[in-house]
C-alpha cells in the first residue's frame, strides 16, 4: 500500500500545483479581455468628447475610481513601505503618460495599430528585462519570438504608407507608447521582487492615488489656462453616455491591472507579459472590428499573426 499512498500524495500535490497555475493563466485571460474593453471604451469616449480637458477628466475619473475600488478590494488594509511607494509613484507617472497619449493617439490613427505598439512594447521590453536583469532563461525559440514581434511592429507602418490613413505624429506617439508601456510590467516585477509583503490590491490603490494626483495637476493647469471644454457653437456632448464609457474604462483597467499584478505571483514576467499582450491584441482586434468597424488590411493582419506567433514562442 505504501507505494500507492506515495503516488496518491504525489498526484494530489501536482493537482494543486496545476490548479494554481491554471488560475494564474485564467487571470491573464480575464485581464486581457478587460484591457481590450477599456481601450474600446476610451476610444468611444474620445469620439464623443474630443479635446484635452475631456481626456484629463477621464483620467481623473479613472484614477480616483480605481483607487477607491482597489482600496476596498484590499480590505482597507494599512501599512506601506517607502520602497513600494517609490515604485508606485514611478508606475503612476508611466500610467498618466501612457493613457493621456493613448487618448491623443486615438484621434490620429486606428485602435488596432496603436494597441499593437502598446502590447508589443509591454512584451519585448519585459522579456529583455527578465532575461538580462532577473536571470530568466532565454532559449532560441524565445529569441526568435522577439524577432518576429519586432517584424510585426514594422508592418503597420509599411501598411500606413500605402494608404491615406497613417499620420506621422501618430507613429511618433506609438513609438513613445511602446517605450513607456514596456516599462510598466518591469515595474510590476520590481514590486513583486522588492516589496512582496504589500498586497497587490493595496499597491495598485496607492499607484492609482498617485495617478490621480498627476492627472489632477494636469487638469488644473489646463483650467488655469482657460481652455474651453468644447469649441463655441459645438453640440453639447452626451453626459450620460460619457459617464457610462468612463465607468467601463475605469473598471476595465482597474481590475485588469490588478489581475496582471496578481498573475506575476505565479508566472515569470518573460512568460506572463507575452501571453497577456498577445491575448490583448486578439481581443482588441475583435472589439475594433465589431465596435468601430475598423478594417484589417493584409499587412496589418500579417503583423498581428506574426506578433501572436512571437508571443507563443517567447513562452518556451
Amino acid at each position: 500500500i505504501r507505494p500507492f499512498l506515495i503516488l496518491t500524495e504525489w498526484g494530489k500535490a501536482w493537482y494543486y500545483v496545476y490548479k494554481e497555475i491554471c488560475m494564474y493563466y485564467l487571470f491573464v485571460v480575464v485581464s486581457s479581455v478587460l484591457t481590450a474593453t477599456a481601450l474600446a471604451a476610451q476610444k468611444a469616449y474620445h469620439n464623443r468628447a474630443s479635446g484635452i480637458r475631456p481626456a484629463l477628466i477621464l483620467l481623473c475619473i479613472d484614477a480616483s475610481g480605481a483607487a477607491l475600488l482597489l482600496y476596498a478590494l484590499s480590505g482597507f488594509a494599512g501599512g506601506f513601505s517607502l520602497t513600494a511607494l517609490a515604485i508606485a509613484a514611478a508606475q503612476a507617472l508611466l500610467m498618466t503618460s501612457a493613457r493621456y497619449l493613448c487618448t491623443i493617439g486615438g484621434k490620429y490613427g486606428d485602435l488596432l495599430t496603436m494597441s499593437m505598439f502598446l502590447m508589443l512594447g509591454a512584451t519585448i521590453l519585459p522579456f529583455l528585462a527578465g532575461v538580462t536583469i532577473f536571470g530568466e532563461p532565454a532559449s532560441a525559440l524565445r529569441i526568435t519570438g522577439v524577432i518576429l514581434m519586432l517584424v510585426a511592429l514594422v508592418l503597420p507602418v509599411v501598411c500606413a504608407r500605402r494608404t491615406t490613413a497613417g499620420k506621422p505624429i501618430f507613429y511618433i506617439l506609438c513609438v513613445v507608447l511602446f517605450l513607456i508601456n514596456g516599462l510598466n510590467p518591469i515595474l510590476n516585477k520590481v514590486k513583486v521582487v522588492y516589496a512582496p509583503e504589500i498586497p497587490a490590491a493595496l499597491y495598485q490603490a496607492v499607484a492609482h492615488a498617485c495617478f490621480f494626483l498627476y492627472s489632477a495637476v494636469l487638469l488644473g493647469i489646463d483650467c488655469i489656462r482657460h481652455r474651453p471644454i468644447r469649441p463655441v457653437g459645438a453640440e453639447k456632448p452626451p453626459v450620460g453616455r460619457l459617464a457610462v464609457l468612463a465607468a467601463v474604462y475605469t473598471v476595465g483597467l482597474c481590475f485588469g491591472d490588478w489581475l496582471v499584478l496578481v498573475s506575476l505571483g505565479g508566472l515569470d514576467v518573460s512568460l506572463q507579459a507575452p501571453m497577456s499582450m498577445g491575448l490583448s491584441m486578439i481581443f482588441t482586434a475583435i472589439t475594433g472590428r465589431l465596435v468601430f468597424g475598423e478594417k484589417i488590411s493584409r499587412l496589418t493582419g500579417l503583423s498581428l499573426l506574426l506578433a501572436l506567433v512571437g508571443t507563443v514562442l517567447t513562452a518556451f
